[in-house]
């Protein structure tokens, strides 16, 4: 009734298509918010709410295109870098699960060119490269991990775990040796090598590492809390 009023009102409009976006009505959302955007184009909220409308409508591509128009109005957005990066790793991770190697890694090209720092697409390349048996290649994008985040620790684990999983343990070790380094007294990353240990059954080794986590601050509750709790969600508790 107030549109008839003011047909033209994008927060009348936007406040229509949030109602039907709460009654799970996606075509009469788009229509409205389409309307919005025509009147409104440099408005990323209601580009962010038109990709979510999209989304209910199972319209993938136009719901990240409105990510992408998003971007090209605010480049340096974090919030939405990450949210469209990660429908590029989910889209990835869903290629190399079939062994389409080639077009995971298009995928993840796709999504660097959006957020060209980002160490989960780069650690993910890496991947790839180790699954397709191109160690060389594996080896130049996980070096390009650790030179853009040389002094964070994850950097260091999240490569090391590529390697755990190709059976490649010396490779591995040698770059949780690097993380320990950065942080020799730090119990937590000693259990989350552990932990990493625990997703390839080499509970041995898991097991060491826990030991080493608990001797670094001994009876700390929170660092044996920690463990228990590893513990109860891994296969390592024997």
């Amino acid at each position: 009734e107030a549109l008839r009023y003011a047909p033209e009102d994008v927060s009348t409009i936007t406040k229509l298509a949030n109602l039907y976006i709460i009654e799970r009505n996606a075509r009469s959302a788009i229509k409205e918010l389409e309307r919005a955007n025509r009147l409104s184009p440099k408005d990323t909220d209601i580009l962010y709410q038109l990709s979510v409308a999209y989304a209910m409508d199972r319209n993938i591509i136009r719901s990240v295109n409105c990510i992408r128009d998003i971007l090209k109005i605010d480049p340096e957005n974090k919030m939405y870098q990450d949210l469209l990066s990660n429908y590029y790793i989910e889209r990835a991770e869903e290629a190399r699960d079939r062994d389409r190697f080639e077009a995971a890694l298009k995928f993840l090209e796709e999504g660097l060119e959006i957020s060209p720092n980002n160490i989960e697409l780069l650690t993910l390349i890496g991947g790839i490269y180790l699954d397709m048996d191109e160690d060389d290649k594996a080896k130049n994008a996980f070096d390009e991990v650790i030179a853009k985040n040389r002094n964070n620790p994850r950097s260091y684990m999240s490569v090391a775990s590529y390697y755990l999983d190709q059976d490649m343990v010396d490779e591995a070790e040698s770059y949780f040796a690097q993380a320990i380094n950065l942080d020799p007294e730090n119990p937590h990353i000693y259990i989350d090598i552990a932990g990493e240990y625990c997703n390839v059954d080499i509970c041995e080794t898991a097991r060491e590492y826990y030991e080493k986590a608990k001797n670094k601050k001994p009876g700390d509750s929170e660092v044996l809390i920690h463990i228990v709790d590893e513990l109860l969600k891994k296969n390592c508790s024997k």
